[in-house]
């Protein structure tokens, strides 16, 4: 079969042959092209090198213009470009240059202490605070940044936080002389500036025109009885905005305590223009209006009352309070909640105890998704009458609001159990369960509600209760059952666009998309503008693979008018067909046309991420919230990404807002005590963990994380006791046994107890064939060397799990570690074939060739390695060895310099380096780079042979 295929190939070659000789010359040529290239590149680099260490900045500028335009992708030449713009006090175009470097993927222990000099240089200090400096780096690393933020603090005036830093620098390096320069500077120029007006004076030093400070600054002299300087600040801020009637509002004020009334009149004059009619006239007029008989010319008085009471001066309403409660109550009933609640708080202070007007203020404020004042508010007014039964129900709904659900089970139940036909009550106590995911409660419920619903003239609710009957029923697949409800549904309203969705919906879910499709097509003939049914047909359509018709369908639905849903659903489509420039165009429509859709947010997020545009995934988060500060999962994507960006306290700040606003806080403090343990906070997350617990006893994550960190504590004694009392705890309300084993034995892993810790991970693989277990016991057996036992487990679970490719890579290894190469080489053959594109595998296949000293077969499988994923340590250190070994030492060196630009601390990687420039006859250098690796706290295979080359060396 083998000679059959080499004669195929044969005569193909003769049919190709012609155009085959042209290929191989041109691939000859460009080949090297390429490998000439490459060496200019690492040639110039060492000269611009060279250069900057002779101080010689604008030659070494030459030589990396010249690599960049090579290779604009260059890192060290990036890092080196930025070194050099910055003695030339350049440090604008050092910070592009270090941002494209960090973006990607150079170290920030090289990177931030020249991005922080940059910032300073600018006067950016905020942008220094907001740098992260990881608690385990090195001191030398620590004492640098601390002496940045020092200087940022000056650059505030800050002066005791900048004490406070230059300090720390010097605890962390008693000579960075820095920081001594740093503490001289705030001796000299230290101030007191905690009056307020003090700071306002600040920020109009920095921005003059700023019309708050201006605002806030005429009503400080004012309350100091300062009117000049009062009038005199606030003319300035007229002076920019003729028409801020704050403003005219309180010069006005100004001019009649200075007894300029004509010139207050003339501003007053300027306010009532918009309010053209004498307001108390009006107003008598409008209440004794015949018209109110008429709904249409009711509506317009309305409204125009509306405007009038806005214009009643705020000191008359103040002595007539019904003034005030007439207003709230219009703008109520004209859903301009802001206003009612404004007005309502005052009338609030001046009749504490009107029932009717706290119910209304709270509504107000629940319209508005402030629950929790709505809440307070209503407490009260039970207080006062404990038998309302409004009071009840709107108790309810802030307590849902403010996830206080067993009080709003006790209040929504009272309400139920007060009238058990009201089907408002019946719905908000179903809209509970249905929030709590409680769908068997929903049914019990909802079915004999049905037949009360029946009996009823009120089609809406009958509509509304089955179809929260049919959601709950989907919910636990009982698509049968719900298919009997929809029917019901139709015959009460078959002309309701939703109820053919929802039919179409359980169709669908059913499998049957031919009456699915038609269910959707006549929800869209009852109403063009649902939307929702256009949108399940595209995505039936795309299904099919009908991707143009997927199209022209939402297409369709656009030319009505703009729509935020359909610009995300046509987003997709084109995301399905990879087509991201088109989906980025539609998700982009999307968002400007829904400024707070979290949706198109995080779909544009996500694209800017796949193509490693960090910073612009950044500024839309922030331009977000800055819109929409109540949106948790805003939040919660703005800590991510400062995470991404290494700004730590940012992260921080966003996450502990996120936590604040989230519905489910068990998540969210989990995901708070995450983001701690990067910054090694470990108090903090153990905190946070432990209120992921309380919030939901049952939650298993958090105590997984929770028990890792007490795992890691100093004294045995007190791991062991604090493990056991919450593994003791989750076995209360987990009812899996090998679980429970299997975190025992953890315990017993990390405080060295092994004999204990492998019994149970047996107990627990014994119970359940579990991989945590699996890999507890391989733990064991690597630490003891018992490779023949690691080679039993792992082929008998790979028996079972034949796509576990991580465990299929670990059997491999342990071959390796038993010396057996060829049946390692052998295996790994197999993995890769399987598995063509795995990083992993191509490298850790690569090194055991290399062992086997079969390089250019090495050389294959890493070159495909380093095409997946260019910019990883350990497949660029791997690729350079070979390199190394193969006799391409230049190359080796090139590769080695990327990667201790991407990993400055790997002492491996320092080792290579090292081992590399001694080759080249470069003994200095390499001496540096060979004690740094020595010196480091890392340990890696070739250590020893690292201590042992640099005696030799001495």
């Amino acid at each position: 079969m083998f000679n059959n295929l080499l004669a195929f190939l044969f005569q193909k070659a003769l049919f190709f042959s012609v155009k085959t000789r042209v290929f191989l010359i041109l691939f000859t040529l460009i080949s090297s092209n390429v490998f000439a290239q490459n060496s200019a590149i690492n040639q110039s680099y060492e000269d611009a090198l060279q250069a900057f260490y002779q101080a010689k900045y604008q030659t070494s500028i030459i030589h990396l213009k010249n690599i960049l335009q090579l290779d604009s992708n260059h890192l060290p030449s990036r890092v080196l470009m930025a070194e050099n713009l910055l003695q030339q006090g350049k440090a604008s175009a050092a910070e592009v240059e270090l941002k494209f470097a960090s973006a990607a993927g150079a170290d920030n222990m090289k990177i931030m202490p020249l991005l922080a000099r940059a910032y300073l240089i600018q006067n950016n200090y905020q942008f220094i605070l907001d740098i992260y400096i990881p608690e385990n780096s090195p001191d030398n690393y620590k004492s640098i940044m601390q002496g940045y933020v020092g200087y940022a603090y000056l650059g505030q005036r800050d002066y005791p936080q900048a004490t406070a830093a230059f300090t720390q620098s010097l605890t962390l390096s008693p000579n960075n002389v820095d920081a001594l320069l740093g503490l001289a500077k705030v001796s000299i120029q230290q101030e007191d500036s905690a009056h307020a007006l003090s700071l306002i004076k600040q920020v109009l030093t920095i921005e003059p025109n700023n019309k708050q400070a201006l605002l806030m600054a005429s009503i400080t002299y004012k309350l100091t009885n300062d009117l000049s300087a009062a009038l005199t600040t606030i003319n300035q801020l007229i002076l920019l905005d003729d028409k801020n009637y704050s403003a005219l509002l309180t010069r006005s004020m100004l001019l009649s305590g200075l007894g300029e009334d004509e010139q207050a009149a003339a501003d007053l004059d300027i306010i009532l223009d918009h309010f053209p009619n004498e307001p108390i006239a009006n107003y008598v007029r409008l209440i004794s209006s015949p018209a109110q008989a008429d709904n249409e010319a009711s509506k317009k008085l309305e409204l125009h009352l509306m405007s009038i009471l806005a214009s009643i001066p705020a000191e008359y309403k103040n002595e007539q309070p019904v003034f005030l409660f007439l207003t709230g109550l219009v703008n109520f009933q004209n859903n301009a909640m802001e206003n009612a609640q404004q007005t309502l708080l005052k009338y609030h202070k001046k009749a504490p105890n009107d029932i009717a007007a706290i119910k209304l203020l709270a509504r107000s404020q629940m319209a508005l998704g402030d629950y929790f004042q709505a809440k307070k508010h209503l407490i009260k007014a039970h207080f006062l009458d404990e038998a309302d039964v409004e009071i009840w129900a709107l108790l309810a709904r802030t307590y849902m609001m403010t996830d206080e659900l067993d009080k709003a089970d006790f209040y929504f139940k009272k309400v139920h159990n007060s009238n058990p036909t009201d089907l408002t009550a019946i719905i908000d106590l179903a809209t509970l369960y249905l929030l709590n995911d409680d769908v068997i409660a929903i049914q019990k419920l909802l079915e004999p509600a049905t037949k009360i619903a029946s009996l009823s003239d009120n089609i809406p609710q009958q509509t509304q209760i089955l179809f929260m009957l049919i959601k709950a029923l989907q919910e636990t697949n009982s698509l049968d059952e719900a298919m009997l409800y929809s029917q019901q549904l139709l015959k009460v309203a078959n002309n309701n666009t939703y109820a053919h969705q929802i039919q179409g919906n359980i169709l669908a879910l059913q499998g049957k998309i031919a009456p699915a499709k038609a269910a959707f097509i006549r929800a869209i003939e009852l109403d063009e503008s649902n939307f929702q049914a256009v949108m399940f047909l595209a995505r039936i359509e795309a299904l099919l693979g009908n991707i143009n018709s997927s199209i022209a369908l939402l297409k369709t639905a656009l030319e009505s008018g703009p729509n935020s849903a359909l610009y995300i659903e046509l987003g997709d489509v084109y995301q399905g067909i990879n087509n991201t420039e088109a989906s980025m165009t539609w998700y982009q429509k999307g968002l400007a046309k829904n400024p707070s859709s979290i949706l198109a947010l995080n779909k544009i997020v996500a694209i800017h991420l796949a193509d490693h545009q960090l910073e612009q995934a950044v500024a839309i988060t922030e331009n977000y919230i800055q819109k929409f500060d109540n949106n948790e999962q805003a939040h919660l994507l703005l800590a991510q990404l400062y995470q991404q960006s290494g700004w730590y306290q940012k992260a921080l700040t966003q996450m502990n807002q996120y936590v604040k606003l989230a519905t489910n806080r068990a998540v969210a403090f989990y995901q708070l005590a995450q983001l701690q343990l990067v910054n090694n906070d470990t108090n903090e997350a153990e905190l946070s963990l432990q209120k992921s617990i309380a919030w939901q006893s049952d939650y298993q994550p958090a105590y997984l994380l929770l028990l890792s960190l007490y795992n890691k504590l100093d004294t045995a004694t007190e791991a062991e006791e604090k493990s056991l009392k919450l593994i003791n705890a989750l076995s209360a309300v987990s009812a899996d046994k090998s679980l429970i084993a299997q975190l025992t034995a953890d315990l017993y892993w990390s405080i060295n107890q092994e004999n204990k810790a492998l019994n149970l991970y047996q107990q627990s693989y014994t119970i359940k064939a579990n991989r945590a277990a699996l890999l507890g016991l391989f733990r064991i057996y690597r630490s003891n060397k018992q490779y023949v036992q690691i080679s039993k487990l792992l082929t008998e679970w790979l028996n079972k799990n034949p796509d576990d490719l991580t465990l299929a890579i670990s059997l491999a290894e342990n071959y390796r570690l038993m010396g057996d190469l060829a049946k390692a080489s052998s295996y790994y053959q197999t993995l890769v074939e399987n598995n063509s594109d795995n990083p992993v595998l191509l490298n850790n296949a690569a090194i055991v060739y290399r062992e086997l000293k079969q390089y250019d077969q090495a050389a294959e499988l890493i070159d495909r390695a380093y095409q997946l994923m260019p910019q990883n340590i350990i497949i660029l250190d791997t690729k350079a060895w070979i390199e190394f070994h193969r006799g391409n030492v230049n190359n080796a060196l090139a590769l080695l310099r990327k990667a201790n630009t991407l990993d400055y601390e790997n002492a491996e990687v320092k080792y290579h380096l090292a081992v590399t420039l001694a080759a080249l006859q470069r003994k200095t250098e390499a001496r540096k780079y060979l004690q740094e690796s020595v010196s480091s706290e890392q340990t890696y295979p070739e250590k020893s042979q690292a201590k042992a080359l640099l005696s030799s060396w001495r």
